[in-house]
């Protein structure tokens, strides 16, 4: 057998093992949604998440939070989020509020991204309405 044939045959075995890995990941992060959907209810679970995104949102947009770095307003959204649970005698515990926080955090980066794009094409784009307006 040539190299370059082992070679390939060893590089289609090590992709084959990555996307099985991953793979797993992918269901066990939907298994372990259910459960909490399950543990807490449906509802709950929604009200839940969507006070930590409204958390992570405030955290990120307020004027009075920008010199605070990401885990310190991580741990300003725990506070907030659990204070709120237990308000509304919802649990949530370490594991589920880390999904919470970082699901709304990749929303709101997605957003951004989303708001980056399109100013970046009012600013460059084939008309560029903003570009002539500003000349």
């Amino acid at each position: 057998m040539t190299p370059e044939i082992l070679q390939q045959l060893i590089l289609a075995v090590a992709l084959a093992l990555v996307s099985l890995v991953f793979w797993a990941l992918r269901e066990l992060i939907k298994l372990a949604v259910a459960y909490l959907k399950s543990k807490i209810g449906e509802s709950e679970y929604d009200r839940v998440r969507a006070y930590a995104t409204v958390a992570v949102k405030f955290l990120e947009q307020s004027p009075i939070y920008t010199n605070f770095d990401g885990a310190k307003k991580k741990e300003l959204a725990k506070v907030a989020v659990v204070q709120w649970a237990e308000q509304h005698s919802l649990p949530i515990d370490d594991a589920l509020f880390d999904k919470f926080i970082e699901a709304a955090v990749q929303e709101m980066n997605s957003q951004v991204s989303q708001i980056d794009w399109a100013g970046a094409e009012l600013l460059n784009g084939p008309d560029a309405p903003l570009a002539r307006s500003a000349n």
